[in-house]
């Protein structure tokens, strides 16, 4: 075990707790990989306790073309199935929620529909299969950074930052989509610089969400945006100072009876990053807030409410002992400010949490290492106890057979999208050809949506070339979804279709 050294805790006092948490003991450390870039992003237990990881993989092996990569596992970390969706660009997911049928929803990016990067929600079946993937914004840079199910079984609730065509700079976005993905309610809050929502929570029929506010060009400040179901503000506060500070994450915290806010994320000082959580009462008062100093950049990526007063972050630390590489730094705290356990742990390179969810008693972390054996990047799914024991991680707990696992074989994985040709794009005669080229073995089918997300097309490919008849679709843009199953992996490839 690695004890985090160097911290030098303001506003801090470690209380001792009056009564222990009972810990669960089936802790555990698995690692998932394709052999390229492979990150994940964030976690949930669905309804019947199985995991799901979402993120990225670079399945061409190169880190700046992503595809959005999602497993399933067990209880125990074993995986289910795996899927990939991609659109041939970058495109990567921040976030999941299950909704009420057992269906995932996964938010995040994608590159090239409107206009630059484009807000994303994704759809799929409790398989793996995808229902519908919609993309949201306007011709700036816009990104989904949050997802949530809405109060009342009403739809679900998306955050992050929205691209103002007029100034060039982004505001605060929080829209609500119905089950189809169509918006029924969009809210775009931010003054004349750039701001935007990095996370959020939901519980009883409360949302919050936390990001940063800049009040003049590069000098963001923290922010904690507070509603009520029907998204009305209750209250919306700024901190700030000099230096550039943010929130990356949000959760309501403390008693049934006493809930409060907790948000976590960084400020900058000497050129690095320092840990901040703010504690913040109903009416967004500043209860506490403190931050821990090491000797080098350490930040708070993630927040979740315990059992009884229990408050667990996470995130990364250079300043813990070890390889010089980012550490997963831990902690467990409460409302009345009392820190109980300050941990780092890690491998002999990268390693950072970036999801995380609560299991009785249990942290569970979902993240990206470099170490373990990992051949390039691989996500980690890490089982800890409320007293971060057992934290020793050792190369036994490697999968060195993740390409079974996930049902691909490695050639098949590093398919190259740019053998899947679609052309004449933009497409002008209604005469349009898909060549798919022979790298798939398996039955691939294909259905084009509007940009609406409704389908208007589907049909089976071969390998080669398919032509298909297409003057029956009116003039606009969108999307081919190629799909492919090979034993319990689903891959699908997103093309953009112009139609003049």
């Amino acid at each position: 075990m690695k004890r985090l050294l160097l911290y030098i805790a303001i506003m801090l006092a470690f209380l001792s707790r009056s009564e222990p948490v009972t810990a669960q003991s089936d802790t555990f450390f698995k690692t998932y990989g394709t052999g390229s870039f492979d990150e994940g992003n964030d976690l949930i237990q669905t309804q019947n306790g199985d995991f799901v990881i979402v993120g990225a993989t670079g399945v061409k092996g190169d880190e700046s073309f992503g595809d959005i990569y999602v497993i399933r596992t067990d209880t125990g970390g074993n995986v289910i199935w795996t899927s990939v969706i991609g659109t041939g660009e970058n495109d990567k997911a921040h976030a999941v929620t299950e909704a009420p049928n057992g269906d995932l929803l996964i938010a995040g990016v994608s590159y090239g529909f409107i206009g630059g990067y484009d807000g994303m929600v994704a759809r799929i079946d409790s398989q793996g299969n995808l229902l519908w993937i919609r993309v949201y914004g306007g011709s700036e840079w816009d990104f989904c950074y949050d997802i949530g199910n809405a109060f009342n079984s009403n739809g679900f609730i998306v955050a992050g930052s929205r691209g103002n065509e007029t100034t060039g700079f982004s505001d605060g976005w929080i829209f609500r989509i119905d089950d189809n993905g169509d918006i029924q309610e969009n809210q775009v809050i931010g003054g004349p610089d750039n701001d935007g929502f990095n996370g959020m929570d939901i519980l009883q029929g409360y949302y919050v969400f936390a990001g940063f506010s800049e009040p003049e060009p590069n000098n963001p400040d923290y922010w904690v945006h507070f509603t009520n179901f029907e998204l009305s503000e209750i209250y919306s506060e700024t901190w700030g100072s000099d230096s550039a500070e943010r929130f990356n994450d949000v959760a309501i915290t403390g008693s049934l009876t006493n809930r409060n806010v907790t948000a976590v994320g960084s400020y900058q000082s000497d050129q690095k990053l320092n840990p901040v959580s703010f504690n913040l009462d109903q009416t967004g008062v500043r209860v506490w807030s403190d931050t821990v100093f090491g000797a080098d950049e350490d930040e708070w990526l993630g927040v979740k409410d315990g059992i009884g007063p229990d408050i667990f972050m996470y995130g990364y630390s250079y300043s813990s002992i070890g390889a010089g590489k980012e550490d997963i730094l831990l902690m467990v705290r409460d409302d009345f400010n009392n820190i109980s356990e300050l941990e780092t742990t890690g491998g002999d390179n990268l390693d950072i949490a970036r999801g995380g969810v609560v299991v009785d008693s249990n942290l569970v972390l979902a993240g990206v290492t470099k170490s373990f054996n990992a051949e390039v990047e691989d996500v980690f799914l890490l089982n800890l106890d409320r007293n971060f024991t057992q934290l020793t991680l050792t190369d036994d707990y490697r999968d060195t057979t993740y390409n079974y696992v996930t049902g691909v074989d490695e050639q098949d994985l590093k398919y190259n999208k740019n053998h899947i040709k679609v052309y004449p794009n933009p497409l002008s005669n209604g005469q349009l050809s898909i060549d798919i080229g022979d790298q798939y073995k398996q039955s691939v089918s294909f259905r084009i949506l509007s940009i609406n997300g409704d389908e208007v097309l589907n049909g089976e490919l071969s390998s080669g070339l398919n032509q298909f008849v297409v003057s029956e679709l009116n003039p606009g843009v969108y999307m081919i979804l190629i799909e492919s199953d090979r034993m319990n992996t689903k891959k699908t490839t997103i093309k953009k279709l112009v139609i003049n």
